[in-house]
């Protein structure tokens, strides 16, 4: 059933060339619909009735024409409409089944350290190896799920590190269906598919990758950790930003969020964050949000500090390590 407006918006283009008399009469005729006590069932036929009612048998061939056209407009608009809003309901139950779907991954294989990360680095390229050497040390250090979104680059290389430590990874991944992002589809090999859960859309895997990070409760050893990357990367670092900022990470026990510099990549970023707080635009506080490393080794250590873990516990500095 299309509405009064859409339907008068309908009728005011078609009307645009017709007789003064033939405006006159869809004038009148629409004022009876708006004003009466209630709305007719089928609009468009009542409008129509009223309007072959007022003209006169010269008027009707023209007033024929118009409705014609009108009707098919109509048509179209409520389909387009009930397309959209079909839509709509599929992808609303479908993020609802992805949402669910991404718990139960986490449930099944527990909370940990959340992985951000450049998809496009190779293996032997510094920052892939230097994602791959902390995934280690960090489960050797807190002993948690290593997280990621589950594609190549420097979201695999963490979970290639912790499994090999004999960590348990996990990841939630995106399905993008553009070639132009074909290199990063294949969900990465250090992951089983039951522990994968895949997304369509975007809400599901972000909130899926935050709640993975989140303290359930204060002896969990959680972290989000951020290493270079691209646009994806700071989207998803100033995401967790804003949840710890107003407070919606979904936990009362806070959630370290580690900033990886390395080689200074992030050195323009941060001195944006520099310009907001003379702005205003941010506070002191706010600064507080993240710590930031330029080696694997600050990273530990910040991890460390944060989890107060004894000094016979922190294994990593009886290593050498490379990043």
């Amino acid at each position: 059933m299309a509405s009064v407006d859409s339907l008068r918006g309908h009728l005011d283009e078609e009307l645009r060339n017709a007789s003064p008399r033939l405006k006159e009469i869809a004038e009148t005729t629409f004022k009876k619909v708006t004003e009466g006590d209630s709305m007719p069932v089928d609009l468009c036929k009542f409008v129509w009735a009223e309007v072959r009612a007022l003209c006169t048998r010269e008027q009707l061939p023209e007033a024929l024409i118009i409705w014609k056209k009108l009707t098919t407009r109509i048509a179209e608009g409520s389909f387009q409409t009930s397309v959209q809003e079909q839509r709509d309901r599929i992808s609303a139950k479908k993020m609802s089944t992805e949402i669910l779907r991404a718990y139960e991954v986490i449930r099944k294989n527990g909370r940990g350290v959340v992985y951000l990360g450049s998809a496009r680095t190779q293996p032997g390229n510094p920052y892939f190896e230097g994602a791959r050497e902390l995934g280690r040390e960090v489960y050797l250090l807190l002993r948690s799920t290593s997280w990621s979104g589950a594609g190549p680059g420097q979201m695999e290389a963490p979970l290639l590190g912790a499994k090999e430590a004999g960590g348990r990874v996990a990841g939630v991944k995106i399905i993008i269906n553009d070639e132009r992002a074909a290199f990063e589809q294949s969900v990465t090999s250090a992951l089983d598919p039951e522990n994968v859960a895949l997304c369509d859309y975007f809400g599901p895997r972000k909130i899926g990758l935050a709640d993975a990070a989140m303290r359930e409760q204060e002896s969990d050893r959680t972290a989000i950790i951020a290493t270079p990357g691209g646009w994806g990367t700071r989207d998803e670092v100033f995401e967790y930003l804003v949840l710890k900022q107003l407070k919606k990470m979904g936990t009362k026990h806070p959630v370290p969020l580690i900033i990886k510099n390395q080689n200074h990549f992030f050195d323009k970023m941060l001195e944006d964050n520099d310009r907001m707080l003379r702005e205003g635009m941010i506070s002191e506080d706010d600064l507080k949000l993240f710590s930031v490393c330029d080696s694997n080794r600050c990273v530990l250590d910040t991890l460390a500090d944060f989890y107060a873990i004894p000094e016979e516990e922190r294994g990593y500095k009886l290593r050498e390590l490379a990043y």
